[in-house]
């Protein structure tokens, strides 16, 4: 989240903002868990002026109708996509659409020449971090412009892009020492799913998209049959109950989440049925209990400060893709 703030106002005009009164997130497999992620973020600093919600591309390409995304005036609706490559033909397509109804499309990408990027109003590029990899990328340019959106809106107090930035860069240098000091952990975490057949994710709210991510990620590079779920649907129903010893479970749990006593319960069941189970949670593990969880494979982040709770989810994020590489 390394931007000029006025970068960030060339880029998005105050009468811009103004005219928005909707907003959709959208972006490509990994993009989406992007737009997940950080659609908490969205309503809690831009809902009071606009609606705020994600939409998988392919519905928003062939399925969606100009009164469903809510087109009608200047410049609005806001349709925020993120994607490294910029190359998924359904999102190109559901950008294309977007732009031709008249929405203000934006794209946070990684390739700033991609066909994706030539079907929108403005761009976004970010780099991607050899430790973060793009989706910490695409995670900071989307906080970006929540924030741009909030201080034209007046939703927050002057200077609030300066304490974002601050904040982003001082946790994450609190995360790297973190998984420094854990990197034993790392690698049992990593090392626990070595030989199940399935993997499980799960996360509530803004989690599920580091539990989609890391479905892609840890489910998808080991070819595994994988099942995104939240903590709610997991305790009632539950998936893959043959032989359970030989299914992960990987839960995202910040200690701050409304949900999180639901999680406990969640874990503790998994554990019961026999599930192999790991968590990355936030706070400090003590006598092997982490923020009242059960003893299992735990990955212990920084607890970032209170009015930025948001900041644990993209981290989760950059936690799993260094989980995958290990």
């Amino acid at each position: 989240m390394i931007y000029e703030e006025a970068l960030l106002q060339n880029t998005f005009g105050k009468r811009e903002v103004f005219n928005a009164r909707r907003l959709w997130l959208t972006g490509d497999t990994e993009g989406l868990a992007a737009a997940q992620a950080m659609n908490a973020l969205f309503r809690s600093e831009c809902e009071i002026f606009m609606g705020c919600a994600v939409m998988p591309a392919l519905r928003m390409a062939y399925f969606a109708s100009p009164g469903d995304l809510g087109v009608g005036e200047p410049d609005s609706p806001w349709i925020v996509a993120a994607s490294e490559t910029g190359a998924d033909v359904c999102l190109c397509r559901a950008l294309e659409k977007a732009t031709e109804l008249g929405a203000f499309t934006v794209l946070v990408t990684c390739n700033p020449h991609s066909p994706a990027a030539k079907a929108v109003k403005r761009v976004l590029a970010v780099t991607p971090e050899e430790e973060g990899g793009a989706i910490l990328a695409l995670c900071g340019g989307l906080a970006a412009i929540a924030c741009r959106i909030a201080d034209a809106k007046r939703c927050t107090e002057p200077g609030a892009f300066g304490r974002w930035q601050a904040a982003w860069t001082e946790y994450r240098a609190q995360v790297r020492q973190a998984l420094c000091r854990q990197e034993a952990g790392l690698r049992a975490l990593a090392g626990c799913f070595a030989n199940i057949r399935a993997l499980e994710t799960i996360g509530d709210d803004a989690c599920g998209g580091a539990a989609r991510y890391a479905a892609i990620r840890l489910g998808g590079k080991r070819r595994l049959p994988s099942a995104v779920c939240d903590s709610e649907d997991w305790c009632h129903i539950g998936f893959f109950l043959r032989d359970p010893q030989t299914v992960g479970a990987l839960f995202i749990v910040p200690s701050h989440a409304p949900s999180a006593l639901r999680s406990r319960e969640s874990i503790a069941m998994a554990q019961r049925i026999g599930r192999t189970v790991g968590i990355i949670t936030d706070g400090e593990k003590t006598d092997g209990d982490t923020a009242g969880l059960p003893q299992a494979n735990t990955l212990c982040l920084p607890s970032p400060p209170q009015a930025m709770s948001w900041l644990f989810v993209p981290f989760a994020m950059n936690a799993i893709h260094i989980l995958e590489n290990l």
